[in-house]
């Protein structure tokens, strides 16, 4: 569960699993390999399992989304940019 403040967000990374991002509140916007996408609130974003990854809080509002991971236990490989 991500409360997060315009403007903020995780750099790009990824897990060997698929994460599904549910957007309650707020806009994000987000890249999934490679591609720009901005979801707002009622938005789901299912990531692949070792997609690239990373997300912004954009707008006014603060972001809340939850985050589900398809594992028994949190794994992230943070990546450089471009990575």
């Amino acid at each position: 569960m991500g409360n997060l403040a315009p403007g903020k967000g995780p750099g790009l990374h990824r897990h060997p699993y698929a994460e599904t991002c549910i957007v309650l509140a707020g806009r994000v916007a987000m890249v999934v390999g490679g591609e720009e996408v901005v979801a707002v609130a009622g938005d789901i974003v299912v990531i692949g399992p070792a997609t690239p990854h990373r997300f912004t809080a954009i707008g006014d509002q603060r972001l809340d989304m939850v985050c589900v991971h398809a594992s028994d236990r949190f794994i992230i490989e943070s990546l450089a940019d471009g990575g």
